[in-house]
């Protein structure tokens, strides 16, 4: 709203120049017109006082008249000349004393006047200088026609934005406040911004509560899923009270349940964990080709299960930087899952795809980058909205393992990038870690 105060104090200046130089400009126009006037006046004059010396023959007494002329009428020239005092060319006027006639010689403005009652051909030329348009100007109206627009914009200015301030742009600025109760409305809001404060609030609440709901059935369901298999176990060794034989053998089926499903369940609590705290990583110069292979065998028996190939390429054996092997495995390891996952949603009846890791060391800009490309269904044309929760690349997912895997990669002061891929048609997640800490033989 500023800008429109600006624009309109800016036209009503502008208007007011324009008026100022036209009217400046028909003024001036008088003012030559009202200078010829006074130079033919002038003229009549001239030319008497000069008609009598030339009768009276003495002409350096007519060269002496036309210098106290000069002086005494306030003219830059007097002087005589014979011929006629206008060409053909030249407008002239006739009046009850002679004709006469003007012009711009040099700059100034002529008036050329026949001498009368003598025999010959003799007229006077009297001259003054023409002001220029500028020097005619008086500028001072002009700034005392701004000053009183300039002033009533700044105050209207000054104004607004006291009460744009405080009646629009700060009950704006504490929505969201108010929307999760940190702070209350304000009593001098305008209604309709406390209905807007209203309808967030409650749109904020059923956005946690269906965030809160969506990601307790998705842990409790993968929980349930990995106990439901160490609960049967436990009752088949219950069933075998009276059998020794069986009872160890069912122990130790129990116990290969337990040692597969609980660490896992571990990882699920973790990774619910880890969705809303800050990640602390320990850093340790090791290989991260090391790293990356060991997500890879994490996710063997899934891609090989649906019939997914994962491929490194343009990848060293031996890839030295500091970090936590622990936490950034689990980056890629989700980031590979992700990728076999996308593929089969991509096409179920014809799973065929591939998932393709490559490492890129640019040594210029001080970072190396792992990029994991996928043939899935790509991500949406705004790369940056897979961190949101509840949103993910995958047709079944909260989005939780993304927003994790970031923090991770951003604990080592990296990034995770997502991106359209440029070699497969679907996804690309590039993990950009900074070279500073890196060993010699990379």
């Amino acid at each position: 709203m500023a800008i429109s105060w600006i624009i309109s104090g800016g036209l009503a200046v502008l208007t007011c120049a324009i008026a100022f130089f036209v009217m400046g400009w028909l003024d001036y126009r008088n003012i030559q017109d009202r200078l010829v006037d006074e130079l033919a006046e002038k003229s009549i004059t001239v030319s008497r006082r000069l008609s009598g010396e030339l009768l009276l023959g003495d002409s350096g007494a007519s060269a002496n008249v036309a210098a106290n002329l000069k002086t005494e009428l306030g003219l830059s020239k007097v002087e005589l000349k014979k011929g006629l005092p206008c060409s053909a060319e030249s407008s002239f006027i006739e009046s009850s004393f002679a004709e006469y006639c003007s012009q711009r010689i040099d700059g100034e403005l002529a008036v050329l006047r026949a001498i009368p009652h003598v025999q010959q051909n003799i007229y006077v030329i009297i001259t003054k200088p023409v002001p220029s348009f500028l020097t005619t100007q008086r500028f001072s109206l002009f700034f005392w026609s701004v000053v009183p627009i300039a002033l009533v914009l700044a105050f209207a200015l000054a104004l607004q934005k006291y009460f744009i301030g405080k009646y629009l742009l700060k009950p704006i600025a504490s929505l969201v406040d108010t929307s999760t109760g940190a702070q209350l409305p304000q009593e001098y809001w305008p209604k309709e911004i406390k209905d807007i404060s209203q309808k967030l609030s409650s749109s904020f609440e059923a956005r946690e509560q269906a965030v809160y709901g969506q990601i307790a059935r998705g842990v409790i369901h993968d929980i349930r899923t990995l106990l439901h298999s160490v609960l049967s176990a436990t009752s088949l060794v219950k069933e075998q009270q009276n059998d020794p034989t069986k009872r160890q053998a069912r122990l130790e089926t129990l116990l290969r349940a337990s040692e597969t499903n609980l660490p896992k369940i571990g990882e699920i609590i973790d990774l619910t964990l880890d969705g809303s705290r800050e990640i602390s990583v320990s850093p340790k110069l090791c290989n991260l080709t090391s790293t990356v292979k060991s997500a890879i065998k994490t996710n063997e028996a899934l891609g090989v299960a649906k019939n997914i190939e994962v491929q490194m390429i343009d990848f060293p054996e031996n890839l030295m930087l500091a970090h936590d092997p622990v936490q950034l495995e689990r980056v890629f390891t989700n980031l590979i899952k992700n990728g076999i996952e996308s593929c089969l949603e991509n096409d179920p009846i014809d799973p065929h795809g591939a998932v393709i890791i490559s490492a890129n060391v640019n040594r210029a800009a001080k970072k190396i980058s792992i990029a994991i490309d996928d043939s899935g269904r790509g991500i949406p044309k705004e790369p940056d909205k897979v961190f949101r929760l509840l949103k993910s690349t995958k047709v079944h997912g909260s989005g939780l393992g993304l927003t994790v895997s970031r923090k991770i990669v951003q604990a080592h002061g990296g990034e995770l990038i997502p991106a359209h891929s440029p070699i497969l048609s679907g996804a690309r997640f590039e993990v950009s870690l900074p070279l500073s800490d890196m060993g010699e033989n990379v």
